[in-house]
């Protein structure tokens, strides 16, 4: 019996053919962590582009407690999970440990309940240097490429159209 291939985004933008029997399911949670007008991103060590907070949830995790856990690790501070605003489904290919992933990816605007802090060490492999950012700031040539399809809802969460 021939083995079956699924296509794969890598880190990287580039589409890479995987046997279907390496890909690994994996739910995770992403916030869209707003502060006035901006949103709270942080830079990829692989890429050099922004990604938001957040990332797999554990098989004994509540979605909402994993991205609590997730954003803590990352940037260090305590959100506020307001409500699921966002759903994308998406096969990727993480090129540094060579794994490929079935992704169900639930986005949360979220608001911080506590302060970024120069301090705190990220228990993340690719998450570095939390920032603050204007959505305006951010577009497709600097950020990862799960993120750009919930660019729309940011967009409209904020009051404006592009």
């Amino acid at each position: 019996m021939e083995e079956e291939f699924v296509e794969c985004f890598t880190m990287f933008g580039k589409k890479k053919r995987v046997p279907l029997s390496s890909l690994s399911f994996r739910p995770s949670a992403y916030g869209v962590i707003m502060n006035d007008d901006k949103v709270l991103v942080v830079n990829t060590k692989s890429t050099g582009k922004y990604s938001l907070p957040g990332g797999g949830v554990e098989i004994d995790e509540v979605i909402e407690e994993g991205l609590k856990r997730e954003v803590q690790e990352e940037v260090g501070i305590d959100i506020h999970v307001e409500k699921f605003i966002h759903f994308n489904e998406n096969y990727f290919y993480y090129d540094p440990l060579d794994e490929a992933v079935h992704s169900y990816q639930y986005f949360f605007l979220c608001t911080p309940k506590t302060n970024l802090r120069d301090d705190h060490v990220p228990s993340d492999l690719e998450a570095y240097d939390p920032q603050w950012m204007s959505i305006d700031q951010l577009h497709e040539g600097n950020m990862q490429g799960l993120e750009m399809g919930i660019f729309p809802v940011m967009q409209k969460l904020l009051g404006r159209k592009k």
